[in-house]
Formats: structure tokens, C-alpha cells, sequence
């Protein structure tokens, strides 16, 4: 399972599209972001760290804000022991054999360094990270997917690395925009509420007299 390490205030929307890419490359069950799948009524505390501690995969964003965001009392969250984006990397360190901690860094200039880190998460700029740039933040994500599709973790399906399979995803062929490349089938979506809309676009598309770009 990959588990998704977040500051809401630094990186939640990013964590949040990035969450919908990976649901669609290896299934929603085998991904983890608190706010849509903490199950109601739950105690959220033992729920985080169940799921942490069956992670095979920690996902740490940290963004500008991630290591200087402060408390009511302006403090820095990350000295409190009972910061949960503390404990979730924790929890990834005690389990070395089990889980891979992966630091992506969004749109970061100046890395975290040890001395700014409480001792127990200062092997944290030790690890090989990953880095997404806002301008190219799609390239970003699939390089994600590509690197975690690569580390073989069963239970993950591999299918998103078959690119030369007969089964494996389509590409959008002819599209104009350099941007979408990276999109295939995979990332299409069930889309409901504008049945007038959508059913005018269908006839728009069927229609020869009506040449069409989809965007």
C-alpha cells in the first residue's frame, strides 16, 4: 500500500491529485491520503497509524511551508512528537525491511537539512528524493508512478511499465498539446451531472460537418 505524508497547508491539493493518479495506476485500495479515504467514525489516530504501519511505500511532500509550519503557539509543528507528519515518518523509519520512504519535494529551492530535523527523522534528506516542479507537475506524477511501478512491491500491479504490450494502455494519439503526453487511458474518468453538455458534445463529435478539437 502507498501511503501519502502530507501538510494540508503546504501541499493538500497537490496530495490530493496526486492520491487520483495513483488510484488509477495501481487501484484506489492500494492507495492511502487521509481526507477522502479516512473511514467516518473512526478514531482517526489508530486509523493513520495502522495505515502507516502497512505502508509498503511512504510518499513524504514537503513543500515551502513543509518544515516551517507552525503551531498556535509559533512553534514548529515538526518539534512537536505529536506532529503526525513527524509520526508518519517515523513509523516509515522503524519498519526499514518493509517500507521505502520517499521524499518528494514541490517546488522546494532549499532542501530540509539534518540539523533542522528532530534526531529521530534526520536520515529524512539522506534519501534519494524526487522533485516536482509546479509548471510540469504531470511529469512530476508520472515519474512517481514510473519509479514505485519499477520497485516490484507485490500486491501492486505491474501493468503501467508493459508499455509494449498489446494490453497495455492506449496513448491519446494526435493530441496538439505537449502537456496531456503523459495521459492514457488509465486516467480517464467517470464523469456524470451535465448529461445536456455531454450529449451535445457527442453529437458535435459525430457530426462531419463539425470539425472538433477535444481539449
Amino acid at each position: 500500500m502507498i501511503f501519502i505524508s502530507y501538510r494540508r497547508s503546504d501541499t493538500g491539493y497537490f496530495a490530493l491529485l496526486l492520491a487520483d493518479r495513483l488510484k488509477a495506476a495501481f487501484g484506489a485500495k492500494n492507495v492511502f491520503v487521509d481526507v477522502p479515504d479516512l473511514r467516518a467514525g473512526t478514531q482517526f489516530s489508530n486509523e493513520l497509524e495502522e495505515r502507516v504501519r502497512a505502508a509498503k511505500v511512504l510518499l513524504v511532500l514537503i513543500g515551502a511551508n513543509w518544515l516551517g509550519s507552525l503551531d498556535e503557539a509559533s512553534r514548529r509543528k515538526i518539534d512537536d512528537p505529536g506532529d503526525w507528519v513527524r509520526r508518519e515518518i517515523e513509523i516509515g523509519f522503524d519498519n526499514p525491511d518493509r517500507c521505502t520512504v520517499i521524499p518528494v519535494f514541490l517546488d522546494v529551492t532549499t532542501f530540509p537539512r539534518k540539523p533542522q530535523l528532530p534526531p529521530s527523522i534526520e536520515r529524512l534528506p539522506d534519501l534519494q528524493r524526487l522533485e516536482v516542479k509546479l509548471q510540469s507537475c504531470y511529469d512530476g506524477i508520472e515519474k512517481i508512478i514510473l519509479t514505485i511501478g519499477r520497485m516490484n512491491i507485490p500486491g501492486l500491479p505491474q501493468h503501467i511499465l508493459q508499455t509494449n504490450s498489446a494490453d497495455a494502455p492506449r496513448a491519446f494519439d494526435g493530441n496538439p498539446y505537449p502537456g496531456l503526453a503523459h495521459y492514457d487511458e488509465r486516467f480517464a474518468t467517470v464523469f456524470f451531472g451535465r448529461e445536456v453538455d455531454q450529449a451535445r458534445l457527442i453529437n458535435l463529435i459525430d457530426s462531419p460537418d463539425n470539425p472538433l478539437v477535444c481539449v
